[in-house]
């Protein structure tokens, strides 16, 4: 009788351990990508909507011909990198136009294409006074007074307008820290960087992951999916409503004691430096026969009597914040821009009173206005300009 032999067992290949485990992680971080984008998608946080490059003039600049989405909307690029309808450099025979210069308020941040407050002014005078004006949309997101300043003396000038409306952002440009374009920020792969992160060798492969994968955007962004379109800009919800994030409440409690303290020497020494850019603005427009127009764009926590009692009622109950408080004026820094600006071929365009007097929802829950928002401030620009208009018509067309 014979006794066959145990079969050993079946030996694989050191490979197969290796490669076993990594498929099983690569499946499933692919089963996680595909619930994200079809049960929770990420979108872009709001750092990260158009696409940009880098510019020697203005530190960056939005790329020509591209595309970018906000959280809500889709942002076009034409060829001068303006989001805005192509345009010729020259002016046409007859045409009245007008340059835009600002931020993202400008450049129309999460609303649609046809909807920043420039869009809609150029609509308002083209059906209210004449067809043959053009308003041009060069705002980019992000910039500050040294930008548009650099940017109305190298390019904006070429398109040759009749007149400049700047918005001016309370929020952000009141007090600037950059003494020149080398301290800006710069663009890497369409994304805009500090430069001291610019050279980084991971920097490119982080910024082609996080296009192109929710995953990666979802564990960048520090686990938080970033808040969705309704989320920012919720139809017919009053204006003192009290929805707002967290990461918005942060920004807006930051940057509250600095923008709306009383006015002091201090401050308004601090304020001298966005002032020069202005003037410097003014006094090249002045020379090319430019009236300039300057549209203080308000804050919402100066709008918004709602959020103006949560964050000084958050700010008192933090010991270490409180003292920030005590000397709050929510009229501030216009006031103090009124007294600092002026000279002639300048105008101060001040909505604030108006939005105040407006009940609808005007923010988003990321501090930039809704439709309704530009739409109103369009409404403004255009009170203000008309009989500017009116006038460069009749040269124009005598």
């Amino acid at each position: 009788m014979t006794v066959s032999a145990r079969r050993a067992p079946a030996r694989f290949p050191a490979v197969f351990y290796v490669a076993t485990p990594l498929l099983a992680a690569l499946l499933t971080l692919a089963v996680v990508e595909a619930s994200l984008v079809h049960f929770a998608p990420v979108p872009f946080a709001s750092e990260h909507n158009l696409y940009y490059q880098a510019d020697p003039v203005t530190g960056y600049r939005h790329r020509p011909h591209s595309q970018g989405r906000y959280a809500r909307s889709l942002g076009v690029i034409n060829a001068h990198g303006h989001r805005d309808d192509e345009t010729s450099r020259a002016k046409p025979p007859g045409v009245v136009r007008i340059l835009a210069l600002g931020d993202s308020f400008t450049a129309g941040a999460n609303v649609d294409q046809d909807e920043p407050w420039p869009q809609v002014l150029e609509h308002l005078l083209r059906s209210r006074i004449d067809p043959r004006i053009e308003v041009i949309n060069a705002g980019v997101g992000g910039w500050n007074p040294l930008q548009y300043a650099a940017e109305y003396e190298h390019r904006g000038r070429d398109f040759d307008p009749d007149l400049v409306v700047l918005g001016f952002f309370v929020g952000n440009d009141s007090y600037l820290e950059h003494r020149s374009v080398d301290e800006v920020r710069t663009a890497v792969h369409g994304r805009r960087v500090d430069r001291a992160t610019a050279d980084g060798v991971s920097l490119g492969l982080r910024i082609a992951t996080y296009e192109r994968s929710h995953l990666v955007r979802l564990l960048l962004n520090g686990g938080r999916l970033v808040p969705r379109a309704n989320d920012l800009a919720i139809a017919g919800e009053p204006r003192d409503g009290g929805r707002w994030s967290d990461d918005f409440l942060d920004l807006v409690a930051r940057r509250l004691p600095r923008n709306h303290g009383a006015a002091t020497p201090e401050r308004r020494a601090r304020m001298a430096p966005v002032a020069g850019h202005l003037e410097r603005i003014r006094q090249l427009a002045v020379e090319r026969g430019e009236p300039l127009f300057v549209l203080l764009i308000p804050d919402e926590v100066q709008v918004n009597a709602g959020l103006a009692t949560h964050l000084r009622e958050h700010l008192t109950r933090d010991s270490s914040t409180a003292d920030r408080v005590a000397d709050l004026d929510l009229d501030m820094p216009q006031a103090m821009l009124h007294e600092m600006l002026g000279g002639e071929g300048l105008q101060i365009v001040d909505p604030l009173a108006a939005f105040r007097a407006d009940p609808r929802r005007l923010f988003m829950n990321d501090t930039h206005w809704t439709p309704a928002g530009h739409r109103l401030a369009a409404e403004i620009v255009f009170d203000a300009l008309r009989a500017e208009i009116e006038s460069a018509l009749a040269v124009s067309f005598s």
